[in-house]
């Protein structure tokens, strides 16, 4: 476009990038990288128009909304092993819809900008770095389907640096710290934290429980395929106290719902109102709470849902549970590689009793050694040897 090149009417600048906007009502916008395209194309539709014609073939390349909107609904049919559980679905969901709806859905894939794209993704990572890392892998999900299905795009958009996101090391807490926690939950929540901090499930796999997958009789509980991450039935046994605490929690819920854990009203939770409502305010409670009856430093700052997982696994090898049904009651199937990798956490002092054991077995191992040279009891290192 020169500087003297004028604008027909239904033509405009792009408000969210470079191009130029076809708008002639009724057919839907189209964009062009050029002007002289874009004021041809008003001037075709509106000579269709005006010879009755409401409908005309659209642009060959698709938006970045319709590219995602594909991208979504190829995902919602299976991911690349197999059918994705509800969480995966909902993470695609959320992952693409700053591409479907946002500022730059409305472009099409040839007209994007990686420094535009990057620089919103920069800003957006500024203040949520895993939903931006989400986002952006989402993007290039995106790109890599439209171009696998013949569409064109810049190639230089796949190679936006990946946002770094902060590394959270898994934690575990004591049984006390674990009731100190719970005990600072709400009423309708309480049992949901300890329960999870007992069996391992993880958070979601609770919110999602109904009563008929509770068999409170032969106590186990059981979570189907399509709601676990490892996409295989598993069925969870139950010590004494969990059943009672099971029990307690069906006559406590809100009336009316088969959900076992249950919003206050009956509905199903969502992982980020139960973090607003619930989580951190139980944090935020629990340390205080600790940091005026206790004086050792409070263990709930930064602790994630997660890691009532992480808690549950230490637990359960403390109490000398084998590496192999711990994992298999947690949903592994490596006999414990990964439970021993990854979820067994070492305790302050931990390893210096174990040492002291060790220390204790060499002394009593040494109290039969005779000093042959003097004959009589000696001292060494420290060590009483007679």
């Amino acid at each position: 476009m020169t500087a003297n090149t004028a604008l027909v009417p239904g033509v405009r600048r792009h408000p969210a990038g470079p191009g130029y906007q076809v708008r002639v009502r009724p057919f839907p916008a189209e964009t062009f990288s050029v002007a002289d395209d874009a004021n041809a194309r008003a001037i075709e539709l509106r000579r269709m128009r005006a010879v009755g014609i409401r409908h005309a073939p659209r642009s060959a390349t698709p938006t970045l909304a319709e590219a995602a909107a594909s991208l979504l609904a190829r995902k919602r049919v299976a991911g690349k092993r197999g059918p994705l559980t509800a969480k995966g679905i909902k993470h695609w969901d959320d992952s693409t819809r700053p591409w479907r709806e946002g500022k730059y859905a409305a472009l099409p894939l040839d007209l994007l900008d990686r420094r535009l794209l990057e620089d919103a993704i920069l800003a957006r990572a500024a203040e949520h770095p895993v939903s931006a890392r989400n986002e952006l892998q989402a993007l290039k999900a995106t790109l890599r389907y439209a171009q696998a299905r013949g569409h064109r795009f810049d190639a230089a958009l796949l190679t936006i640096e990946p946002v770094a996101t902060p590394e959270h090391e898994g934690r575990a807490l004591t049984a006390d710290e674990l009731e100190h926690l719970a005990a600072h939950a709400p009423s309708y929540a309480f049992r949901l934290v300890l329960l999870a901090g007992t069996t391992g499930n993880r958070i979601n796999e609770l919110f999602t429980l109904t009563d008929d997958r509770l068999d409170l009789a032969g106590r186990t509980m059981t979570i189907p395929p399509e709601l676990c991450k490892e996409r295989r039935r598993k069925v969870i046994p139950l010590t004494d106290e969990e059943t009672q605490l099971l029990r307690a929690q069906l006559l406590a819920r809100a009336p009316g719902t088969r959900l076992v854990f249950p919003k206050r009203h009956g509905s199903q939770w969502r992982y980020s109102a139960f973090r607003k409502l619930v989580w951190l305010p139980m944090l935020r409670d629990a340390a205080e709470a600790w940091e005026r009856e206790r004086t050792t430093p409070e263990p709930f700052t930064g602790l994630t849902a997660h890691d009532l997982r992480h808690t549950a696994a230490t637990l359960m090898r403390e109490a000398g549970m084998p590496a192999e049904l711990a994992a298999e009651r947690l949903g592994h199937a490596d006999e414990g590689v990964l439970l021993l990798r990854t979820y067994r956490h070492v305790r302050q002092g931990e390893t210096r009793a174990a040492l002291d054991a060790i220390g204790h077995g060499l002394r009593a191992a040494s109290l039969g050694h005779h000093d042959e040279q003097t004959g009589r009891a000696g001292e060494v290192d420290g060590w009483a040897v007679r």
